[in-house]
């Protein structure tokens, strides 16, 4: 694999392959360059992301408790606690 500014090249026969058995090549990558991007990060990179992310999605977040707190959990019957 060769990378280029924000491109990357993958070996053709393994884009076949993958097309072959109906892998998205994409998704493939970028859920591996998260995993390793998560690995990678020290403690306090990875607070930081976690804060950023909180802060980001923040609305939706209120969003969906403001629902449960109104509604109830869905699917009661398959809660576990």
């Amino acid at each position: 694999m060769q990378e280029s500014g924000n491109s990357i090249f993958v070996d053709s026969g393994l884009l076949d392959e993958a097309r072959h058995l109906g892998i998205d090549a994409s998704t493939v990558a970028e859920r591996a360059l998260l995993q390793e991007i998560r690995r990678r990060r020290s403690p306090a990179e990875h607070e930081e992301a976690t804060r950023k992310w909180k802060e980001e999605n923040a609305e939706a977040i209120a969003s969906s408790n403001r629902y449960f707190e109104e509604h109830g959990f869905p699917f009661p019957q398959y809660r576990r606690y």
